[in-house]
Parts: structure tokens; sequence; C-alpha cells
């Protein structure tokens, strides 16, 4: 039988990436109370246990995942339809404006599109600087912490 390197050795986070990615399996052998990590490629597990950055891969998950939480916040308050509609009741205002002047109904509703507009700059704001605290960050568990604290920094807004 071949000589397996021990693959528990390595990180816990590098193991996992191995056995996702399938560069290693478990085996268990007759006898014996744990499996036994395999592989069928050895030097192509090698390899990428020894260029597998956790910070790069929790990096890469946490900003869609970011980005995606701003869309679920800002949708879930203003639909897509709903945010064309006001869009174009803004350009309907400024038309209307132009050619009769304001009036204080034009005007409460134009304030009220503003407002809406400026919610918006801030909830893509706050996800901008959210991502780039994930880029900032020197390990793997502070991007985990910032993950964690999205739903609710987002939705604080």
């Amino acid at each position: 039988m071949p000589a397996y390197p021990d693959f528990t050795a390595l990180p816990l986070r590098t193991q996992d990436a191995l056995l996702s990615r399938g560069y290693v399996f478990h085996e268990t052998v007759y006898g014996t109370i744990m499996p036994v990590a395999k592989t069928k490629d050895l030097a192509a597990a090698q390899a990428f246990a020894m260029s597998y950055d956790p910070l790069a891969e929790a990096q890469e998950k946490a900003i869609p995942f970011i980005k995606k939480n701003a869309e679920r916040v800002i949708t879930a308050r203003h639909t897509i339809i709903d945010q064309l509609n006001k869009t174009a009741e803004a350009a309907a205002i400024l038309e209307t404006v132009q050619a009769t002047g304001w009036t204080p109904e034009l005007s409460a509703r134009s304030e009220y599109l503003k407002s809406v507009r400026l919610w918006v700059i801030a909830v893509r704001t706050r996800s901008d600087e959210l991502e780039a605290d994930v880029m900032a960050a020197t390990t793997p568990e502070t991007v985990e912490t910032i993950v964690a604290s999205v739903p609710a920094e987002l939705g604080a807004i």
C-alpha cells in the first residue's frame, strides 16, 4: 500500500478545501477507527495545499454576499419596478416644474423621491464600506465577523 502524507497536519481550512475540491478523499481502512485521507494525484493535492490562501477564499465569498444583501435590503423596501417608476416620476416632476414652476405638492413629492434616493445611496455606501473592510482584513476570522454583521449593518440604515 503506498504511503500517503498526513493531511491532518494541515490547518482545518486547508483540509476542508482539499476535500471540497476533490483533491483528497477519505477511505476507511479495515480495522481502524478514523478514515484515512488519500489522494489520486498527490502532486496536485500538495501544490493546492501549498498555494491555498484561506483569507483570499473568504474574501472572494464575502464580497458577493455583501452585494446580494445590499440588493435584498434595497429591493425589500423599493422593488426594481418601484425604483423605475420613481425615476420616471422624478423626470416628470422636472418637466412639470420647467413648464409651470414649483407647487407645494410637487415640492413635497420631490422631497420624498430625494429621500428615497439618499436612502439607497446610504445602503450602497455602507455596502461599499463593508466590502473595503473585508478586503482590508488580515485573517479569515475577521472576514467571517464582518460577514456575520452584514444583515444587521445594512438593515439598520
